[in-house]
């Protein structure tokens, strides 16, 4: 059902909108006024509230229907229960039991059309928190869930501006210009948060593993983040596991100075690492059953067919053998059709196309940077844990989405965690160094 927007909504969205504004307009004033980050923060806010707007605006005049109004729906009906019975509310958000949780809302009288997906309920109980200061207006809850987005990709932009901080531009554009992410990751949909969650994660893991500042936030961060990503799409947090173990492991080889010592210390850690990487993965996927591995050929035979019959713009991988060697050599085709398609040729309506001049420019990027780092791209790669952290992670995810969607306009959703390090890896590895000064010798 598609909410009804009338020009009082349209009225209080705009002064919500420019409250909020003025708020966070003068917080970065005060908060940052030692440095420059205040146009970064208030430029980046005002990028993502168009963004979530843009997707709302689409989604309710545009494309008249989607997920995005089922969330609403749902939401509204905790909200209602929220002033009705708070009792009954907080029992079903924090009841995680299925037998138990269907007997709660058959007691409050509803049947919320997300309440049978673990993603999309855990999803509905955000947002169902966040509705709580909407007062049920789809524009204003949509303007908080930019301002979630927001927050991780704040986060997100420090974690990188940590290591490239002659370079905030560059970052900037990486966390907050990327078109894809902007419209898909602000509106209300379970990427939006899968994108907040995985954001602050990654910034709190570094300030514990890498920088070794040992804070309770920096924990509460890793919880909070961790425990969204897992809930909302299980999948996104664990493609990242393998990336922090390889960068971890490269971290720790660079930081040892004994030649023998790192020789030594190399096969160790890369036996260690894998153990602690396989059993961590194997861990999780057995606490999601949708991910355990008997199952993900019948989910993504699944997830081929519907798409497909979609029509409209899908795409295919060629014929499919579901066997090791069979998906080890559709990698390239997926990484391919994940960060350099759709080609301009294959869009079929104006998300789609605004998608492909975005991968024509990873593609311009990509080959620009073959050119400029040539044979030496290895040990470029090998000279930052960050990148090292950012390949990885977009081969998996790429890989993952891109094997998987089967849909141009699916895959422009799932692949938004990975393009802000994606992008990062491009544009820092695709630029000339600069040329060294000669030094003046003394006479």
């Amino acid at each position: 059902m598609i909410p009804k927007i009338g020009l009082f909504d349209f009225l209080f969205w705009f002064f919500y909108f420019c409250n909020l504004l003025i708020f966070l307009l003068i917080y970065s004033k005060w908060k940052l006024k030692n440095n420059s980050q205040p146009f970064f923060f208030i430029f980046g806010l005002i990028t993502k509230l168009i963004g979530g707007s843009a997707f709302a605006l689409i989604y309710l005049y545009y494309y008249q229907g989607g997920d995005t109004f089922g969330y609403y729906k749902s939401a509204n009906q905790l909200y209602d229960i929220f002033w009705e019975s708070p009792r009954f509310y907080f029992e079903i958000i924090f009841e995680s039991n299925t037998e138990s949780l269907s007997h709660i809302l058959s007691l409050a009288e509803i049947n919320p059309s997300y309440s049978r997906a673990s993603e999309e309920w855990t999803t509905v109980k955000l947002l169902s928190i966040l509705n709580l200061f909407s007062f049920k207006n789809y524009l204003i809850l949509t303007v908080l869930t930019s301002l979630v987005s927001f927050f991780g990709s704040w986060k997100l932009f420090h974690f990188f501006l940590s290591y490239f901080p002659d370079e905030k531009r560059k970052v900037f554009i990486c966390c907050f210009l990327i078109p894809s992410v902007v419209f898909w990751g602000g509106g209300i949909l379970k990427d939006t948060f899968t994108l907040f969650g995985l954001s602050i994660f990654v910034w709190a893991v570094d300030q514990i593993l890498f920088k070794k500042k040992i804070r309770i936030i920096s924990i509460l961060y890793i919880v909070i983040g961790f425990g969204i990503s897992f809930y909302t799409k299980a999948y996104v947090i664990i493609a990242f596991i393998p990336a922090l173990l390889m960068g971890y492991y490269v971290f720790i080889k660079r930081n040892i100075q004994n030649k023998l010592l790192k020789v030594i210390a190399g096969p160790i850690l890369i036996i260690a690492i894998s153990i602690v990487g396989f059993t961590g993965i194997i861990s999780l996927t057995e606490n999601t059953k949708k991910y355990e591995f008997d199952a993900l050929e019948e989910r993504v035979k699944g997830f081929h067919s519907w798409h497909t019959h979609q029509g409209g713009s899908s795409y295919n991988l060629g014929d499919i053998e579901f066997t090791t060697w069979g998906i080890i050599s559709k990698i390239p085709s997926a990484l391919n059709v994940t960060f350099f398609r759709p080609y301009i040729w294959e869009t079929s309506n104006i998300v789609v196309f605004f998608g492909a001049l975005e991968s024509a420019f990873f593609l311009y990027l990509m080959i620009k940077l073959l050119y400029i780092q040539g044979f030496r791209i290895r040990t470029k790669i090998l000279s930052n844990h960050v990148f090292v952290i950012s390949l990885v992670y977009c081969i998996v995810l790429g890989f993952s989405v891109g094997f998987t969607s089967y849909n141009f306009g699916a895959l422009g959703r799932y692949k938004i965690p990975c393009l802000p390090f994606a992008l990062l890896f491009l544009m820092m590895l695709s630029q000339k160094e600069k040329p060294k000064l000669p030094i003046d010798k003394k006479k």
